[in-house]
């Protein structure tokens, strides 16, 4: 800030002075320092205060060269073109980064412009408008920024989680189909499917159940080695992999059946593990080492959520033994099949397993892409910050309301004192107001004494009023 006769002014963001000092004391600033700058005819005043006790005053010929001073080294960068004259006064004020942000919150107001409505207003009150809309602006840009940021991490995370088992089950299933073909050039079969066909579809329904199943097994063995792991003991879990029952929607007409985990328990607890993570690396960015509790509360969720991925796996084998139960009763009419259709139906089995797999991970890689390209700002400005012309406070019609009862009430008391005062505070006027006849003069009377007449002989200051008439 500038002085400006009686006032100071502020420069932002075209300040004529700029303070260079080190990064280590603005991160470590716990009280507002204060640096006022006189410029004289040959030289610099420079008056440096923080809190009470450190105070400081230096005589420089130049303000780009270092000072110490009772804060630190401090030094200037003259921003005006034209220099800084004789006579010019500057105020400048570093805050701690905490009263700032505070600063700000109680000067910021929010709410929505109207009832049900999405949009939100913003407003800031301060004595720099110009900073107050830099503030909004950046504050508006910082929160996209975050947003878009962790739903990025989470997205890069299940993309390299995909890939990895894509793959493992490309492998597979290119392992599957040569050994197919291979048996079908060995027993020189044309098209085995028409003969097992004729054995499927009696059993169809269970096989497919057991696909499914199968297939939920594979992807808790994939997250409960994903989850052990140590190298991913700090990465996002892959939360599309677990949905909840309600999310789930099926169709006839689907050709990729959703084999999806269903528990919403799970889905929460991968959401909730999720969320800490993130939390957790915001606050290494910030270098913030007090993260102990974040990191035993997130390592007992993972624990959690291990578990109870077992348990599902648990239920599942239950769930696969009792199918092939099933399916076994059903299949004892083909004791009879050759054994190389049997074993066909094994690698048909197998392979339409995978197969099943791949298709389900790579649908669910191209919804991981669209999540990606279609990321969106959260928040859209729909009017830019304005600076309304016509200030706040003081508020002048306040001010000399004000103004006109503290003139008007002392002087009430005083017509109202003087309206109910009764007491004799000047003979000359009192009396001639109050009496018809002309006053000689006053005489004092002790309040322990009974009479106002004098005796022969006596001296007293009552009788010496009484001889002169009074006064």
């Amino acid at each position: 800030r500038k002085k400006d006769r009686l006032r100071w002014v502020e420069q932002y963001p075209n300040a004529d002075l700029l303070i260079v000092t080190s990064d280590v004391l603005v991160d470590k600033l716990q009280l507002p320092i204060v640096v006022q700058v006189k410029a004289r005819k040959d030289d610099y005043v420079v008056n440096v205060e923080s809190g009470p006790s450190l105070q400081s005053k230096h005589i420089v010929e130049s303000l780009t060269s270092p000072i110490q001073t009772c804060v630190g080294e401090l030094s200037f960068e003259v921003m005006n073109t034209n220099g800084i004259i004789a006579g010019d006064q500057y105020k400048v004020t570093m805050y701690p980064l905490v009263a700032v942000v505070n600063a700000f919150k109680r000067n910021l107001k929010t709410a929505p412009l109207k009832r049900d409505s999405k949009i939100i207003g913003l407003t800031v009150t301060s004595d720099a408008p110009k900073r107050a809309c830099d503030f909004v602006e950046k504050l508006i840009e910082t929160y996209n920024s975050d947003v878009l940021d962790d739903k990025n991490l989470v997205a890069q995370n299940t993309a390299a989680f995909i890939e990895d088992r894509m793959s493992v089950v490309e492998q597979e299933l290119k392992q599957t189909e040569d050994r197919t073909v291979q048996y079908l050039g060995e027993f020189g079969l044309v098209n085995p499917e028409i003969e097992v066909e004729l054995f499927l579809n009696e059993d169809i329904e269970y096989r497919k159940q057991l696909v499914e199943v199968n297939t939920k097994i594979h992807i808790t063995e994939y997250l409960c080695e994903f989850l052990e792991t140590e190298v991913n003991k700090d990465s996002l879990l892959p939360a599309m992999f677990v949905t909840s029952i309600s999310n789930k929607k099926k169709s006839e007409q689907a050709k990729t059946a959703d084999v999806s985990i269903s528990n919403i328990a799970l889905m929460t607890a991968v959401e909730e593990y999720n969320a800490l993570l993130l939390k957790k690396m915001r606050q290494q960015r910030g270098a913030d080492a007090n993260i102990g509790e974040l990191d035993a509360e997130i390592a007992t969720l993972r624990a959690n959520i291990i578990e109870t991925i077992k348990t599902m796996r648990k239920t599942l084998l239950i769930s696969q033994r009792d199918l092939e139960q099933q399916i076994e009763r059903t299949s004892k009419r083909r004791l009879n099949m050759p054994d190389y259709v049997r074993i066909y139906e094994k690698m048909v089995r197998e392979k339409t397993l995978l197969e099943e797999l791949y298709l389900f991970i790579g649908a669910k890689r191209e919804e991981n892409a669209l999540v990606v390209a279609s990321n969106i700002m959260p928040i859209k400005v729909v009017t830019s910050p304005q600076i309304i012309p016509v200030p706040v406070s003081p508020k002048y019609a306040s001010i000399a309301l004000f103004l006109l009862i503290g003139l008007a009430l002392p002087l009430g008391i005083m017509i109202v004192y003087y309206m109910i005062n009764n007491k004799i505070s000047s003979e000359s006027k009192d009396l001639d107001r109050r009496l018809s006849f002309p006053v000689v003069g006053a005489l004092a009377k002790k309040p322990n004494t009974s009479f106002i007449t004098v005796r022969d002989g006596d001296d007293s200051l009552a009788a010496e009023l009484f001889r002169t008439g009074g006064c």
